[in-house]
């Protein structure tokens, strides 16, 4: 009798081992870091207010350029939508501010379930009394399993005196399962500070092998009074998966059990 208690001891502790493991996903966005996407506008000149007419800085309509998985919608307030910004190591790291600008800061962030690095490009939600849509279309869904989504969000330094407040929407299939704003997110304290970098996760069940995943911003400002501006990187949905560990650990306890149980039954028959 002590045997198998300390046998079933035993294997307990291999499966908290186990579940404690963390879980990783198979991503089924395309370009979550925007690395593929082209910086926005031309590289060097987007800063003070740099081009031409309303739509000054950002994508508002179609496909996201260098990154056609990604579609844009906007309608409303300065027309200026999202744009792709570069941070340390890109070709054009100036923003609003006196010549050449103020830089972004980097995504620090490696935590989530999400396999997506951080690069040097991050979309650059910059509207002001903008609703901006920006979303692509999943496949290979099944109906009725879970799936995990998350992304990281900041807030610019250059837009911290804006004192509108906006709003970074998370929609799946018409759905908004995530709502945040630059309050929540929190604003950095310098301008080359990557405190204000935080991770969102969460998780939506399918209710179909098709759906559209993305973000809508929505800037609380308008055309004389600024909203406050939002980036956002590393974004994923994706179905967890057992790291290697786990499926490891699971085949360890299923050998244990199965030489337990033999050992029990020759027992029982001496």
């Amino acid at each position: 009798m002590i045997r198998k208690v300390s046998m079933a001891l035993a294997l307990a502790g291999v499966l908290q081992m186990a579940s404690g493991t963390q879980a990783g996903v198979t991503d089924l966005l395309v370009d979550g870091s925007f690395e593929a996407a082209n910086l926005n506008p031309t590289p060097g000149s987007n800063y003070v207010h740099a081009g031409t007419g309303a739509n000054d800085f950002g994508t508002t309509s179609g496909a996201l350029p260098g990154s056609p998985s990604w579609t844009v919608t906007s309608s409303g307030g300065t027309g200026n939508g999202v744009m792709i910004g570069g941070v340390a190591g890109s070709t054009n790291i100036g923003y609003f501010g006196p010549s050449p600008g103020y830089s972004l800061p980097a995504d620090p962030l490696t935590s989530g379930a999400t396999n997506e690095s951080a690069g040097i490009h991050v979309a650059y939600f910059v509207g002001d009394g903008e609703t901006v849509s920006l979303s692509q279309t999943l496949t290979g869904l099944t109906a009725g399993k879970t799936y995990t989504f998350g992304f990281d969000a900041a807030v610019t330094w250059s837009s911290r005196n804006n004192r509108n407040e906006s709003q970074l929407l998370a929609v799946i299939g018409g759905n908004t399962v995530l709502t945040e704003t630059s309050a929540s997110i929190g604003l950095p304290t310098s301008s080359t500070s990557q405190n204000s970098w935080k991770h969102f996760e969460g998780t939506y069940t399918a209710i179909a092998p098709s759906l559209t995943f993305g973000f809508v911003y929505i800037g609380g400002g308008n055309a004389t009074s600024a909203a406050k501006d939002i980036l956002v990187d590393r974004v994923f949905v994706g179905q967890a998966v057992p790291e290697p560990g786990t499926i490891a650990l699971a085949a360890i306890v299923s050998g244990i059990g199965g030489i337990a149980y033999r050992r029990t039954r020759k027992n029982a028959k001496v």
